[in-house]
C-alpha cells in the first residue's frame, strides 16, 4: 500500500513538472523563438510591470522617414511614429504629418532593432487622419517581414500607456489615466494668418505627463489605441495630453490588405468627393477669426482657409454657424457620375441599404461611406438654412476597377 501512494505521488510529481516545463517551454518559444506576436506572449506570460510592458511594446514601434520641402525649397528628412499591426509588416501611422511628403519622395521604415526597410503607402484617410503602409524587404521584395506588431482595438480601459520611438532619444513611457473625451483644434500659418489647420472631433484626454508628448497609446491587452499630439491641453483645468483614436481603421483596413495580396490599389472615392466642413470645425475656424490674437500673426476676421486658399463667410455659412442643427456643410458640390448636390446643402444623412447614419460630424459621414460597398444602394439626405424641407438622391456605388500596384 505504501508502495503504491509513493507510486502515485511520483506519478503526480512528474506530471506537475512536465506540465511546468511545457510551459516553460511555450514562454521561451513565444519570447525567443517566435517573439512577433506580443499578445500571444502577454496571454503566456501576463504578469509583466509597466516598465517591462512598454518594451515589449517600443519592438512594435517604427519610425517612417520621408522627404518634404524645406523653407529654402530644399529637401529635408522628417520622420513620424508609427506602429506595427500585423505578422507580414503593414504600418499605421497619423496622416497629418505624411501628408506634407514631397512627391517622388521614398518611404523607409526603420524598426526598433534598426533594420530598414522600403515603406509602401497603400491607403491614406485624411479625413480620419490615418495612414497603412506594407513594409517591404530591401533586398528582397517577398522575403519575411520580422517586426514585432500589435492589435488595434477601440479605448476600453482606464488606464493606459504611452510609448514614444525608441529611436527618438532613447525610449520612455508613461502610464497614464482616461480624463474624458474632447476635441482639440491645431492651427497653422497662412500668408501672415493664423489658420486652422485640422481638429480632432473624437480625441481622448489622458493625464498628462510632460515626457511623453508625441507617442503611441497602447492599452494593457497588446492593442494599440491610438497617436498622442505633440502638445498638452487644457480640459476641465486640468493639463492634460490628447491622443487620436484609430479604431475606425477597422473599416477598410482588411480591405487595403486584400487588395494589396491581389496587386491591386485599395480606394474609396466618394471619401473625395465630400468638399466641405462640419458645423464644429466652421465654429473653431470662426472663433479663430474673431477672437483670436497670436503673437505673430494677425487673424483673418473675414475669410477663413480651406482647401488651399482663403474663402469668405457667406450669409449661408455665417447661418449655418449660428444655427442650431449639426450637419456637414458642402463647400463644393458633391457630383458622382449622374447625380449631383449643390454647394452649400448641408448632409444630413447617408442611408446604406436600408442602415440610416446621422451625420453630426466629418467623422460620421466617413464612418458611413467606408461602410459602402460596390453593389449597395446609397441615398443622401441634404437640406439647407433656408427650410427645413430635405431632398435626397440616390444611386448604386459601384467599385471602379483597381490599379496594380
Amino acid at each position: 500500500m505504501k508502495q503504491d501512494t509513493k507510486k502515485l505521488i511520483a506519478y503526480i510529481v512528474f506530471a506537475l513538472l512536465a506540465v511546468a516545463l511545457c510551459y516553460l517551454f511555450i514562454v521561451v518559444y513565444f519570447y525567443y523563438i517566435n517573439p512577433y506576436d506580443i499578445s500571444v506572449k502577454l496571454a503566456f506570460w501576463p504578469l509583466q510591470s509597466d516598465k517591462s510592458l512598454s518594451e515589449l511594446y517600443m519592438d512594435s514601434v517604427v519610425e517612417v522617414s520621408f522627404n518634404v520641402k524645406g523653407d529654402f525649397e530644399e529637401n529635408e528628412t522628417i520622420s513620424i511614429t508609427g506602429v506595427n499591426v500585423r505578422k507580414d509588416g503593414f504600418v499605421v501611422c497619423p496622416y497629418h504629418t505624411l501628408s506634407s511628403m514631397q512627391e517622388g519622395s521614398v518611404l523607409s521604415v526603420k524598426d526598433s532593432k534598426g533594420n530598414v526597410y522600403n515603406g509602401k503607402l497603400l491607403y491614406s484617410e485624411k479625413n480620419l487622419d490615418v495612414a497603412i503602409i506594407k513594409c517591404v524587404n530591401i533586398q528582397n521584395e517577398k522575403a519575411e517581414i520580422k517586426i514585432p506588431f500589435v492589435k488595434y482595438s477601440g479605448v476600453g480601459q482606464e488606464n493606459v500607456l504611452i510609448v514614444n520611438s525608441p529611436l527618438q532619444n532613447g525610449a520612455k513611457y508613461a502610464k497614464s489615466s482616461l480624463v474624458g473625451y474632447c476635441i482639440v483644434p491645431f492651427v497653422t500659418e497662412k500668408d501672415d494668418y493664423v489658420a486652422l489647420d485640422y481638429v480632432w472631433e473624437n480625441a481622448v484626454a489622458v493625464s498628462y505627463n510632460q515626457n511623453i508628448l508625441d507617442g503611441i497609446v497602447f492599452d494593457r491587452d497588446a492593442h494599440v489605441l491610438g497617436f498622442s499630439c505633440p502638445d498638452k491641453f487644457d480640459f476641465d483645468s486640468k493639463d492634460v495630453n490628447v491622443f487620436l483614436p484609430i479604431s475606425n481603421i477597422e473599416l477598410f483596413f482588411d480591405n487595403v490588405v486584400e487588395k494589396y495580396y491581389n496587386d491591386l490599389e485599395y480606394d474609396m472615392p466618394l471619401a473625395n468627393l465630400f468638399l466641405g466642413l462640419d458645423r464644429v470645425e466652421f465654429e473653431y475656424n470662426y472663433d479663430l477669426s474673431m477672437n483670436i490674437q497670436e503673437e505673430d500673426y494677425n487673424n483673418n476676421p473675414t475669410n477663413f482657409y480651406f482647401d488651399g486658399t482663403w474663402q469668405p463667410y457667406t450669409d449661408d455659412i455665417i447661418g449655418f454657424i449660428l444655427g442650431e442643427v449639426d450637419g456637414f456643410y458642402l463647400l463644393k458640390p458633391f457630383v458622382y457620375k449622374d447625380v449631383q448636390i449643390d454647394a452649400n446643402s448641408r448632409i444630413d444623412y447617408v442611408k446604406v441599404n436600408g442602415t440610416n447614419y446621422t451625420v453630426f460630424t466629418r467623422c460620421d459621414l466617413m464612418l458611413a461611406i467606408h461602410h459602402i460597398e460596390s453593389g449597395d444602394e446609397v441615398t443622401i439626405v441634404f437640406g439647407n438654412n433656408e427650410s427645413a424641407v430635405t431632398q435626397n438622391v440616390q444611386f448604386t456605388y459601384l467599385e471602379e476597377e483597381n490599379e496594380e500596384i
